[in-house]
């Protein structure tokens, strides 16, 4: 026996599947549009003379380093502000430097991260390189800020790094590590152990024929 289906029935189908479409596209709409910090670093061909721009002649880094070796004007070109902004650097080491002045005494200090960067403003950040491959990694948290989601974006300064994902990674301790685990294993070619591997590959490849 066949059962037809009636127009009411088709109807209330339809009824379904737009309820259903309308919930999906109301939760995933405000999260695809929602205000994100963007960044865009300005590199100074001068370190000597940014520091001078920015009050800074008589600035003695604490790390004991002395001048740094590149100098970054960090802006949050995005639409939403970041929260606990901090620097580090791959084949490095970072420092947050800012003017603080109040009319009497001017001194520049080195806060360990900057609470809130709105859209339009920047951080001047100083970097000292160790390697030939060197990264600036910029950590900060999303909104909403009380869910703890710590992301990173890595913006290459000298040398070769991993091809980067158009949106931020979660820190490792954030996200178990899985994240970072497949992003890893799917840019293995580019890593540098796969460079050192092939190196290897080819060189045993090299002993052996010449020793037959």
């Amino acid at each position: 026996m066949f059962s037809s289906v009636g127009i009411g029935d088709w109807a209330t189908w339809a009824s379904a599947v737009i309820a259903v479409v309308s919930a999906v596209v109301s939760v995933w709409w405000p999260h695809r549009n929602r205000r994100q910090a963007g960044w865009f670093v300005l590199d100074y061909d001068n370190v000597v003379q940014g520091m001078l721009m920015h009050g800074l002649e008589s600035w003695t880094p604490h790390n004991g380093r002395g001048t740094p070796d590149r100098l970054f004007s960090v802006l949050n070109d995005g639409d939403g502000d970041g929260f606990n902004v901090s620097f580090t650097v791959d084949g490095g080491e970072a420092a947050i430097v800012t003017v603080q002045d109040n009319g009497i005494n001017r001194a520049a200090v080195e806060p360990s991260n900057v609470h809130v960067v709105a859209p339009g403003e920047t951080v001047l950040v100083a970097v000292w390189m160790d390697s030939d491959d060197v990264a600036l990694v910029i950590h900060w948290t999303l909104q909403p800020t009380r869910l703890g989601r710590r992301v990173y974006r890595r913006i290459r300064v000298q040398g070769k790094i991993d091809r980067q994902p158009w949106k931020p990674l979660p820190e490792p301790e954030h996200d178990r590590g899985m994240n970072l685990t497949l992003y890893r294993l799917t840019h293995f070619r580019e890593t540098r152990l796969a460079h050192r591997l092939s190196r290897l590959k080819r060189n045993a490849i090299s002993f052996l024929r010449r020793n037959r």
